[in-house]
């Protein structure tokens, strides 16, 4: 985005899991938990590093607050644009 002249485009791809409204919240913790211990494991960290991903685990709380901060920052771009959906 840079290269086309546009500035402070945000950069940073990330990926994460949601489950469905009204999943009780051991099931929650669990998945939680077991992706963690996965992104904690030296060979998917090797693996993702192979692909240039580093792995970033959390809490749902902190990816709560990364999906809010995300619309946010789009809703902002929106409104200065002017974009519409066709």
């Amino acid at each position: 985005m840079a290269e086309a002249g546009v500035t402070g485009f945000p950069t940073e791809v990330w990926f994460g899991l949601l489950a469905p409204a009204g999943t009780p919240a051991p099931v929650i913790e669990r998945l939680n938990r077991a992706i963690n211990e996965g992104l904690a494991s030296s060979d998917v960290a090797a693996s993702l590093a192979k692909l240039g991903v580093q792995a970033r685990g959390g809490s749902p709380e902190d990816f709560a607050a990364a999906l809010s901060a995300q619309a946010r920052t789009w809703r902002t771009v929106i409104e200065e644009t002017g974009i519409k959906l066709e």
